[in-house]
């Protein structure tokens, strides 16, 4: 095996590397979007039961003063909630495997917590804490929290000691401990955490906002729909869609800088070397 060092085709590669990862998901996406709207025309289907692309699009530019104060609104809500527990779930899974005291006290109940259906917490937080922004962070923050927890939890409790020892016999302080060997070898478990968050941090926002708000996406979709505006409606969903898609994207290219060196982000280096 040889890594190609040509500028050249180093270039190619990565073209050829960008195409293989992104190809054939847009051409599917694109492919599942003619259908979509050959089929709607051709069969005539009302536009209330299902408008066709093109009609969503219009929908989503023509309205898009309407749908962007409340796309900030809940981007604000997720963003929160998902920075909270970013803060509070990474050092609380570091602290948990640090001492086993508090694993062997703790860890069963945040799992017996984490099998109850967060949604379920919904109508609880409103009635605790009213119609403003409050009950939508803290129910975007419990459905982020546990999978960056357990993950961190797990990525610091999964170290080999024998790193460890290594470190503590080259005559490493404890914070270089953690900083070149705990932390590092966690960040792929942590990365994990992030993603699952990222993935589901937009569910709280949206269904506190189903349930009682006076702003937001979730206020708008619900809005469009009573209306039978299907197409503002499936343009309202591409809005929640793009933060989400934000929020994961976003993880996933910061995972690619500070943990290059894992095999998980190894797929384009395979492509840059040739036999």
């Amino acid at each position: 095996m040889k890594r190609e060092t040509n500028p050249e085709r180093k270039t190619h590669l990565r073209w050829q590397y960008v195409l293989h990862t992104w190809g054939y998901p847009v051409a599917t996406a694109l492919v599942v979007l003619v259908l979509w709207e050959g089929l709607v025309r051709l069969l005539q289907v009302p536009h209330y039961i299902l408008p066709p692309p093109s009609e969503i699009v219009h929908e989503g530019i023509t309205k898009f003063s309407f749908i962007a104060p409340h796309y900030g609104i809940t981007l604000y809500e997720a963003t929160v909630g998902f920075i909270a527990a970013i803060l509070i779930g990474i050092p609380l899974g570091l602290l948990l495997s640090y001492s086993a005291f508090l694993r062997r006290s703790f860890y069963p109940v945040f799992v017996v917590i984490d099998e109850v259906p967060k949604v379920a917490f919904a109508p609880i937080l409103v009635t605790w804490f009213g119609f403003g922004l409050l009950p939508k962070m803290v129910l975007t923050f419990i459905n982020c929290f546990f999978a960056i927890f357990l993950n961190s939890m797990a990525g610091f409790s999964t170290i080999q000691e024998e790193y460890i020892n290594l470190g503590r016999s080259a005559g490493a302080r404890e914070w270089e401990l953690f900083w070149k060997i705990r932390l590092h070898s966690a960040l792929p478990n942590i990365f994990v955490g992030l993603k699952m968050a990222a993935a589901v941090a937009m569910t709280g926002a949206v269904v506190s906002e189903f349930l009682a708000a006076d702003r937001g996406l979730g206020l708008f979709l619900q809005k469009a729909l009573s209306e039978l505006n299907l197409g503002l409606g499936f343009a309202t969903i591409v809005a929640m869609w793009t933060i989400g898609m934000a929020f994961f994207y976003g993880m996933t290219f910061i995972e690619s800088r500070l943990i290059h060196w894992h095999v998980s982000q190894r797929g384009e280096e395979k492509i840059m070397t040739v036999q």
